[in-house]
């Protein structure tokens, strides 16, 4: 009975993902997809560089690896890229739904009922982390993958650390190699076997030295030290922090690009915010504990991309590991409330935990269409940041590849006026420029972008464009 009541649970895990995914395709790519995926020497070569395992740890290899699989199977199918990421956040809520069964029957005092009611609690659990919005870019945005690939074989090492050390300390290193932010796991990892620190802080340090080579060796922009503003970026993440807490509890505004202002008075707002959920932490610890340990994994798995200073204060994708922590506090404290009643009569608490993922499901389906086209995903980003000049341009770029050059050239205008000094507005408005036959403006923003920045080869190459085709057709004239 107990096998067969883990395996119907996992089916119906796997059965309402697929159902409310289903929506999302056949998709588009979005985004970084074309210059990281697509356009990606090292994705669409003939031969993928294994190098990288050891130069690159902050590009992501073994993910990098699965797009060049990927590219190498099925070119530029876009549905099959969707597939091999939902079949992965199919695979880590399997694994959760195993983990959180796994602590919700060893904690005591949890469950004092048949085994069925560890099947409901982690079953509740899953299907929180699998349905809920905030978890459809990570599944919807090719680029992503690496976030579940990380969070799958992260899973996979706390499920065997206690049993099999060294076949831990492998899916730990690989999901180092799927999302550098994985360095983050050798705290539970330790925690659930304390003499594996002898392999898992040596493993740690060595590739948290390579990622650091790797970054400046590198250099990206806007990352770890290269950040303009590291000190206002670090001094947000209490605010950060609420708002990823606060799109959990109520998943509403979620959007590919947030335009997040954050005030000294939001920083200290959310600064005290945080320490009075710390104190509430310490607290439940013994009257929650479930909920204690799914908030603390919560602020666990966001601590990397507070430390580490990136382009953007909140991407949606980075709460994917952290959905875990707050699906367990979620179905922890539904636990405690049903704990004195017995399990027949707890129709009331299923009640209200079918009402909870119904909502779920209907966020997440409206997500899921948003996604479905990069023109209806940009158009809801701009809707709701209309003051963000990025939005605007990449509503342009999606419009652009549609042939839509008229509407496209109303946003690059709108992002260069948003952000005058965005080298790539004015790149793009002398692409809409040149399509309408207008040389001399699509001459001066061309020129404008590489004043701006020297590297643009976009503006270069319509700048040689446009002298070529002078030369054909009108030898008499000069640029």
């Amino acid at each position: 009975m107990r096998l067969r009541g883990v395996s119907l649970c996992l089916l119906a895990v796997c059965l309402a993902t697929l159902a409310v995914y289903s929506v999302s395709f056949p998709g588009e790519f979005h985004y970084d997809d074309y210059p990281l995926i697509l356009d990606n020497p090292r994705v669409n070569g003939d031969t993928f560089p294994l190098s990288l395992f050891i130069d690159q740890y902050g590009g992501r290899p073994l993910t990098m690896l699965t797009f060049f699989i990927n590219h190498g199977t099925a070119a530029d199918v876009v549905w099959s890229y969707q597939a091999i990421n939902l079949l992965l956040h199919l695979f880590a809520s399997c694994l959760f739904f195993i983990v959180a069964r796994r602590l919700f029957s060893s904690v005591s005092g949890t469950v004092a009922d048949t085994g069925s009611g560890r099947e409901l609690a982690a079953l509740f659990a899953a299907l929180v982390f699998a349905l809920h919005p905030l978890q459809t870019q990570a599944v919807n945005y090719v680029w992503s993958r690496s976030v579940i690939l990380m969070t799958c074989f992260g899973l996979l090492a706390l499920l065997i650390i206690r049993r099999a050390g060294w076949l831990a300390l492998i899916f730990f290193q690989l999901a180092i190699w799927s999302r550098a932010e994985a360095l983050i796991l050798a705290v539970p990892l330790v925690a659930l076997r304390p003499r594996a620190w002898k392999w898992v802080v040596p493993a740690s340090l060595v590739n948290l030295a390579l990622f650091v080579r790797s970054v400046s060796v590198y250099s990206p922009r806007e990352v770890a030290w290269n950040h303009s503003n590291a000190l206002s970026y670090w001094l947000a993440q209490p605010y950060v922090y609420c708002k990823y807490l606060l799109l959990m509890l109520w998943p509403r505004g979620l959007t590919i690009d947030h335009d997040l202002k954050v005030s000294a008075w939001s920083a200290a707002a959310g600064a005290v915010a945080l320490l009075v959920l710390v104190a509430i932490l310490v607290l439940m610890r013994r009257r929650l504990p479930e909920s204690a340990i799914g908030l603390a994994w919560l602020g666990l798995a966001l601590l990397p991309s507070a430390v580490i200073p990136n382009t953007d204060l909140l991407n949606e994708s980075r709460a994917y590991p952290a959905m875990i922590g707050f699906a367990l506090a979620v179905a922890g404290m539904w636990l405690a409330l049903n704990r004195p009643v017995p399990f027949r009569r707890r129709w009331p608490a299923m009640l209200v935990a079918a009402v909870l993922l119904a909502g779920l499901v209907a966020g997440t389906w409206e997500r899921n269409r948003i996604w479905r086209t990069e023109v209806g995903l940009w158009t809801d980003a701009a809707a709701k940041a209309p003051g963000k000049g990025r939005v605007h341009y990449n509503l342009g770029s999606a419009l652009a590849r549609q042939g839509d050059v008229q509407r496209a050239r109303a946003h690059f205008t709108r992002a260069r006026d948003l952000d005058p000094a965005d080298d790539y507005s004015h790149a793009a408005l002398g692409y809409c420029y040149e399509q309408a036959q207008e040389l001399p403006s699509a001459l001066r923003c061309y020129r404008k972008a590489i004043s701006l920045n020297p590297d643009n080869d976009y503006a270069r190459e319509g700048l040689e464009r446009i002298r070529l085709r002078v030369e054909l057709e009108r030898p008499d004239e000069g640029l």
